[in-house]
């Protein structure tokens, strides 16, 4: 409960606290009409059974898919990094060819899991972690790309080499 009311609180300055509530008997109050002395308030009122939406944080939970999603690695958990001033996706290139991503404009839909066995299945069965084979063939879905390998290459081998070979 203190987390909520702090996070109630602490609204919408900087994009982590909460946006709306909604309490038992059904009323809405938006956060965001609410002046700055009334929030604690609201804090104050918080019931067990009431629901506070709130900004996306770090760590959380979350699925990523792309339509379509023909096989399972195509959905994946990942753990949410927001980073301030940005409004896109950023993903790892190691994990563009499991949803047959080519940067040309794909869209991609993002869940967030709203219940603790949906996170803890994100978290421990569907992570990216989890999902380097394809469960039919057997094939790799995920691994080092050719630019990786090469960067690696030129990072470990000493100066004098490659002054020598050029």
């Amino acid at each position: 409960m203190e987390l909520l009311n702090g996070q109630v609180t602490y609204i919408i300055k900087l994009l982590i606290g909460a946006n709306i509530i909604e309490k038992v008997n059904g009323e809405r109050i938006a956060l965001s009409n609410v002046k700055d002395p009334f929030l604690s308030m609201h804090a104050n009122k918080l019931c067990v059974g009431d629901i506070v939406s709130r900004h996306l944080r770090n760590d959380d939970a979350l699925l990523v898919n792309r339509q379509p999603t023909l096989h399972r690695p195509s959905i994946m958990g990942h753990r949410a990094r927001v980073l301030p001033g940005e409004k896109t996706i950023r993903l790892h290139y190691s994990n563009c060819n499991s949803y047959n991503a080519d940067f040309d404009g794909d869209e991609m839909n993002i869940h967030l899991i709203q219940n603790p066995n949906g996170r803890e299945e994100a978290y421990n069965i569907c992570n990216t972690s989890n999902q380097y084979i394809v469960p039919t063939s057997g094939k790799p879905i995920r691994g080092l790309i050719q630019d990786s390998i090469v960067s690696a290459v030129f990072l470990t081998v000493s100066l004098y080499i490659i002054i020598f070979y050029y």
